[in-house]
Order: structure tokens, then sequence, then C-alpha cells
């Protein structure tokens, strides 16, 4: 109870601060109207938050430090913004991985202008998430759980009998009606969506095709590069030179999953 009369007395002196000063708050409505367009695939959401943000008559001090000041307000923006996503339709690893990937990288900025410009960048990259999922097809709940299940558990080998059970269903049901909605079999999504994620680690990582074949349970490294080869048209090993990219997150990206 000690610590809750302190923070009651630093609230109340808080708040008598900033009507002295006159500072006001954005209404809930004004704070929530970035998300409202980012949860619509409207890449603006960033434009209307950071002039919201550099209002300083309307956004709170965190920090007395600038650089960790930006650094908690993106926190708490990728906070909402990936949770509004997830109401919106967005597979919840995705939104919370995207926001674990975003505050590691705002944790290594060195200037404020860096958390600002990196925020941006995350508003946008949420906003057009969102608007590939709305032109994607729409699916029965059972395809989206099944959807979400594969999406969960790409590192692991994915049996249709442990799918079916998840989702509720028969194993015959599910796979039929699988089929009918998305146009391809629940092996072929499973290899696919592997094999895609697959590409993030050879454009961005140095792992071999080894350590990446084991970490998506494929067989072996013969039977990965094969189907990657089969998917995409060129080997693991090509794909990585034509792709090559540069992300300031460490190897133990890959460990994370384990």
């Amino acid at each position: 109870m000690a610590g809750n009369s302190e923070i009651g007395k630093a609230l109340s002196q808080l708040l008598f601060e900033q009507r002295e000063e006159g500072f006001v708050h954005a209404s809930l409505r004004e704070e929530m109207r970035p998300f409202e367009l980012l949860k619509q695939g409207d890449p603006e959401a960033a434009v209307l938050l950071r002039r919201t943000m550099e209002d300083g008559r309307r956004v709170g001090t965190l920090s007395p430090d600038p650089l960790r000041h930006q650094q908690y307000l993106l926190v708490s923006t990728v906070t909402i913004a990936c949770r509004v996503c997830i109401q919106g339709g967005m597979a919840p690893e995705v939104a919370y991985g995207l926001s674990d990937l975003y505050i590691q990288q705002a944790d290594r900025c060195d200037e404020p202008r860096q958390v600002t410009d990196l925020q941006d960048t995350m508003l946008r990259d949420f906003a057009a998430r969102m608007k590939e999922l709305q032109n994607s097809p729409s699916y029965s709940l059972h395809v989206l759980d099944a959807l979400d299940y594969i999406d969960q558990h790409l590192h692991e080998t994915i049996r249709l009998a442990d799918l079916a059970e998840h989702v509720g269903v028969s194993a015959s049901y599910l796979s039929a009606l699988f089929v009918r909605e998305t146009g391809r079999s629940l092996a072929r999504c499973v290899r696919e969506k592997k094999l895609d994620a697959s590409k993030m680690l050879l454009a961005y990582f140095d792992f071999s095709v080894t350590d990446i074949a084991q970490f998506f349970a494929f067989a072996s490294a013969s039977h990965y590069a094969n189907a990657f080869r089969a998917y995409t048209g060129m080997t693991p090993s090509q794909y990585r030179r034509e792709n090559k990219r540069q992300m300031p997150i460490s190897n133990d990206i890959v460990g994370n999953y384990n």
C-alpha cells in the first residue's frame, strides 16, 4: 500500500504540473485514429501518428533522455499496432514477431531520429501486410484455424491428424475442405509455407542449408533443396546470392523459436 501511496502522490504532482503548463493529452479518439487506418492497410497511419507525436503539447514526456523517450514511444506504438492488426486478421505469430523485431531494432538505435524513422517503417510494414490480407480470399473458420496452426508450427513436422484434432474436425473433412477453399492440399500448403519462411533465413542470415532444413523439419538437406528448387526454380544457394540482404538482427533469432 505504501507503494500505491507514493504513486498516487507522484500522479497528483504530475497532473498538477501538466495543468500548470497547459498540457493536454490527445483524446482517445485522436490517438486511435492512426491505428484504425493501420487496420485498414492505409500507410497514411504512419504520417498521422508522426504528426501527433511531433506535437509536444499532445504527447507526454516518457523520459528526460530524448533517445529513450522515442524508444518508449515506439514500444507503446507497436504494442497497440500488433494487437489492432491481430483483430484485423493478422496471424498472432506474425504480429508478435514483428513487434519483437522492431523493438529489438529500436534498442540498437543511437539517435532519436533513427527511432522515429524506424517507427514510420514499422507502421508502413504493418499497413502493407494488412492491405495484403484484405486482398486475399476469405476462408471458413476451420481453414483459418488450420492456417494459423501451420504458421505457428513451421519448425515442426505437421501431421494431418494433429492438425485436424486441433481444428476439431475429422482429417478427411479438413483435407477436402482445405482443397476446396484454397485449391491446394494441406501437405502442399505446409511445404510452401515452410519454403517461403526459409527465404528470410537465406536472404538475411548465413545459416547453412542443412541448418535451415533442420529448423523447418525437412527430412534432409537434399529434400529441402529439391523442394526449394521445385518451388522457386532455383537452388537455395542461388536464391541467397540473388536476394542477399542486411538486417541488424543477430543469428539468435533461430534459437528463439526452439
